[in-house]
């Protein structure tokens, strides 16, 4: 504003909030006594107070402070309050804020204070005017989990459990909050971050155990229920934690022992298992645990595929069995169990434990024992054979099988149109709510908001204002998906620009997702700018006819058609969209859309008459070296796998691109063959890149969105600043990109290519988990849909593995499963240390559990030559167990060519896993076999 606020009479009030001082805020309002027009007048002058000011620092919070007091004033109910709030949350827990609010709230019934607490969320952003509230009210308040749990986040960090626990309990919100915490959803998470950072958290929580504020059987049966729960990974940590804090006693463990049988049985995390099995074991020896409850505890850890945790049991049976002699005959059976184990080392463990009772077993239990060893490997059947009085043989197969492979499932149809407005608003809700794109649902929902606008727009938007306020109140940002909200907005009549729209994203520069997602911003705001306009079309031309993406031409004709009829012009962003939907159809002649006569058909008949979309081209291009630096302090800082000249060559190009980052540190000295500064956390892993492109003077024509879509780039080079278990796009939209360009997911996946490849590099969580989809997906299974496969194999999660052994298995289904260039992949990444070959070993267990072991032993028999160390070297971790697998899956199919270098390998002397693994693989091939 330009008018000299010093000259008007609420200079005073003004001059106050400049200064900060919004303790007295309330005192001159009061002396003022505005009237309705007065307020109205106040608050548009606060915009000569809201812009100078800096966004953060003490001085500006306190401004704000003072500001919100004063927009408080001038809005006399609950929901102005909550308002002048709402919009940031560092400025409503300064010190003495929540003092001056119930200040200048002065006067409200008690009723009506509680209201107010209650409609301020989430409590983290608000909790000191909230407890100023309540202690104001002097009335009960409830709160829900999420508010206890940031209640107990923000007052429990004293410098000593002692002194959080006493700031907690002095709180006005202690009683409503204790009682609800034991049992909170996100207890978990917070402990587990605490822990992180020491653990204070969980001690104090038992310090409020211990003197009786808080439930100690509740706080007790959540800290072991709770690696149990729907998030196991993610909070296990902080569990553990309180676990420890609390020190439960021998008979609260006895009176546990259910539970703890149930978290050795069927918990996720490792720790949990092992810290339960210790206790179990303890309560074992001191003779608490019923037999019912033992054999329980085997028999699930011997049911886990994980040789960690199956291991532990046989020790545990070998302690059972002298503690209990009489039981030997009950707790022998569970040896059979761990001869079928998938671990070698637990197979060995079981066959030496069974000759240890073999002469304890009466003869039917040795029977047993020897019948269930047939499924052990060739060497240690013959091992039990001599353990046990009963001879033991395993029947062979004659002949190799064909692996029962899954068979490709039709394509279904792409499900009508949406009938009414109340289908669309509950089809809108249920799209945000989705942890996952799901491609369909979306491309609905956007087909049903631009029908019912241009049918019904006043009832649509009465249908979907539920649905706008219940996503204006999120915690956190909402991401990217939810821009599809701001065509919701748009029926309403809000347009995007405006200050207080809830749906802010961001965006990853130069990253190979931001192509496709530039597609969904053009499509979405095209869309939005025609409802605002009133120009809104009856339908979308880009609406698939086909669940993959794909839309049949004779469809678009008819679209164009009755665009034409009905004078509606086609927006820019859906025909782009529709043209790289639509597929060539032999039954459909270009010169049909010729004779529409309009700027749409020509360019449709030129697309069609020329193939569709591009072709790309997508070539591995370069492989880069290991460096392995002397300097024992370099070899500390990075880790073996990380590429010293990928480091080197990223940092060139960013200060390249951005000559403010220069000037950082100089090379180490091992290294001065490499150009620019050199930047210890920039580490990038050494990776296979593919080159990739399309025929770009084909999409001249198209938007600048659509043509991004198709520009050369160098997959996994991309440096991306949202790489971690928190990146959405790859967890959230990679099944929305496959349908921008349906037909050519070679290309969707060499852009993205760093999406599944961060789950073998860093251990974070990635897109491998969406292979089933890319499998699933139309289009040529070429070099990146292999390389991504490839490193699925290496993932961290155990979830991403399945997820990649699902897809091996579909694309073999389908015959679309190259194994020479599989196996070149996976073998190259592995001697470039980018696959851990435990997690390798594991994703193909998982394919030939689905009975693929024919398959199987194709990719290994190419891997295998190219990872085998020279005689008398020291093989790679985990190769012995990779060994193994071939060698079982080689038994299982009999006459398998052998693998080049196995039997030197097995002439080796000594007795190592490596040498068993290499010599039972030698003898179950079919070489072997016909000598």
């Amino acid at each position: 504003m330009t008018e000299d606020t010093d000259a008007h009479p609420y200079a005073t009030i003004i001059k106050t909030m400049k200064a900060g001082e919004f303790a007295v805020i309330p005192g001159l309002l009061r002396e003022l006594e505005l009237t309705a027009a007065q307020r109205e007048e106040l608050l548009e002058r606060l915009e000569s107070v809201y812009r100078p000011w800096p966004y953060f620092g003490d001085w500006a919070i306190r401004v704000r402070c003072a500001i919100a007091l004063v927009e408080i004033a001038c809005r006399c109910d609950v929901d102005g309050v909550v308002r002048a709030l709402d919009h940031e949350w560092w400025p409503n827990n300064e010190k003495g804020f929540g003092d001056a609010l119930v200040d200048l709230l002065d006067g409200w019934p008690p009723e009506d204070l509680i209201a107010l607490a209650h409609a301020l969320k989430p409590l983290w952003s608000h909790l000191l005017p909230v407890s100023a509230l309540v202690r104001a009210a002097g009335k009960p308040f409830e709160i829900d989990d999420e508010g206890a749990v940031d209640w107990f986040e923000y007052l429990a960090v004293q410098d000593t459990p002692e002194a959080s626990a006493d700031a907690l309990t002095a709180s006005p919100l202690a009683a409503a909050a204790l009682s609800r915490l034991p049992d909170a959803e996100g207890l978990g998470r917070s402990l587990a971050r605490d822990a992180d950072r020491g653990g204070a958290a969980a001690a104090t929580l038992a310090v409020l155990a211990r003197d009786g504020h808080i439930d100690r059987s509740r706080l007790l049966r959540s800290a072991l229920q709770g690696p149990l729960g729907s998030e196991p990974r993610t909070v296990t940590p902080g569990y553990l934690a309180l676990l420890t804090a609390l020190e439960p006693t021998i008979e609260e463990q006895t009176a546990a022992a259910d539970t703890l049988v149930t978290l050795v049985v069927s918990a996720i995390s490792t720790a949990a298992v092992k810290d339960a099995l210790g206790r179990v074991r303890k309560l074992a020896d001191l003779g608490r645990m019923t037999d019912k409850q033992v054999d329980e505890c085997l028999q699930g850890l011997l049911a886990r595929p994980e040789k960690t945790l199956a291991a532990p049991a046989l020790p545990f049976l070998w302690s059972e069995a002298r503690r209990s002699p009489a039981r030997i005959g009950e707790l022998a059976p569970l040896l059979g169990e761990a001869f079928s184990h998938p671990s070698r080392g637990v197979q060995e463990k079981a066959v030496k434990l069974a000759g240890k009772l073999a002469d304890r077993l009466d003869e039917d239990t040795l029977k047993d024992l020897s019948t269930a060893a047939a499924q052990l490997p060739a060497d240690l059947r013959r091992q039990a054979d001599g353990l046990l009085d009963s001879p033991v043989t395993a029947p062979r197969p004659d002949a190799p099988r064909t692996d029962p492979l899954p068979q490709p499932a039709a394509v279904p149809a792409f499900p009508p149109p949406m009938g009414s407005a109340e289908e669309v608003a509950a089809e809108l809700g249920a799209v945000l709510a989705d942890p996952v794109a799901q491609p369909v649902a979306v491309e609905r929902v956007l087909d049903g908001l631009v029908r019912l606008a241009h049918r019904d727009r006043q009832a649509l938007a009465q249908a979907v204002e539920p649905v706008l306020r219940s996503n204006e109140r999120r915690p956190h940002s909402p991401g990217r998906l939810t821009r599809i909200l701001l065509v919701a907005r748009a029926v309403t009549g809000r347009r995007p620009e405006d200050d207080a729209s809830p749906y802010p994203y961001f965006r990853c520069r130069d990253c190979g997702h931001e192509a496709f997602e530039g597609v969904l911003d053009a499509r979405v705001d095209e869309v939005v700018r025609r409802i605002l306009d009133g120009t809104s079309p009856p339908f979308l031309l880009a609406t698939p006819t086909c669940a993959s993406g794909s839309l049949d031409p004779h469809v678009l004709l008819e679209r164009l058609t009755e665009y034409r009829r009905t004078r509606v012009r086609p927006g820019e962003a859906d025909f782009d969209q529709a043209l790289f939907r639509v597929r060539p159809d032999p039954s459909f002649p270009p010169a049909a859309a010729e004779e529409l006569g309009s700027t749409e058909g020509r360019r449709l008949a030129r697309w069609l008459s020329a193939g569709g979309f591009p072709a790309r081209v997508c070539e591995p291009t370069v492989v880069l070296p290991l460096e392995r630096p002397d300097d024992p302090d370099s070899v500390a800082r990075h880790p073996k796998r990380w590429n010293l000249a990928a480091i080197g060559e990223a940092t060139d190009e960013r200060q390249d691109a951005h000559p403010g980052t220069r000037g950082h540190r100089n090379p180490p000295s091992w290294s001065r063959h490499l150009k620019g500064e050199y930047e210890a956390h920039d580490d990038v892993p050494a990776c296979i890149r593919l080159a990739v492109a399309v025929d770009s003077a084909r999409l001249v024509d198209f938007s600048a969105p659509f043509r991004a879509v198709g520009a050369p780039r160098e997959a996994n080079q991309d440096l991306c600043s949202w790489e971690g278990t928190q990146f959405e796009p790859w967890r959230r939209m990679f099944p929305l990109w496959l349908t921008v360009v349906p037909g050519h997911r070679e290309l969707v996946v060499a852009r993205n290519l760093r999406a599944v490849a961060a789950g073998a590099e860093s251990g974070s969580r990635c897109a491998a988990v969406h292979l089933p989809a890319v499998a699933e997906a139309e289009g040529e299974a070429g070099p990146a849909v292999h390389l991504a496969l490839a490193h699925g194999t290496g993932a961290a999660s155990v979830m991403e593995r399945v997820a990649t052994a699902d897809a091996l298995l579909a694309l073999a289904g389908r015959g679309e499963l190259h194994v020479g260039r599989l196996a070149r992949d996976i073998a190259v990444l592995i001697g470039i240390d980018g696959l851990k070959l435990k997690r390798v070993t594991e994703t193909l267990r998982h394919v030939v559990q689905a009975g693929a072991s024919t398959t199987v032993y194709s990719v290994l028999a190419e891997v295998l030559p190219d990872v085998l160390p020279h005689p008398g070297a020291r093989p790679r971790a985990g190769l012995a167990d990779l060994l193994f697998l071939a060698a079982e899956c080689a038994e299982a199919t009999p006459g398998r060519p052998p693998v080049p270098g196995v039997a030197l390998l097995a002439e080796q002397r000594g007795s190592s896993q490596f040498v068993k693994a290499a010599r039972w693989l030698r003898d179950s091939t079919s070489e072997a076999r016909t000598t």
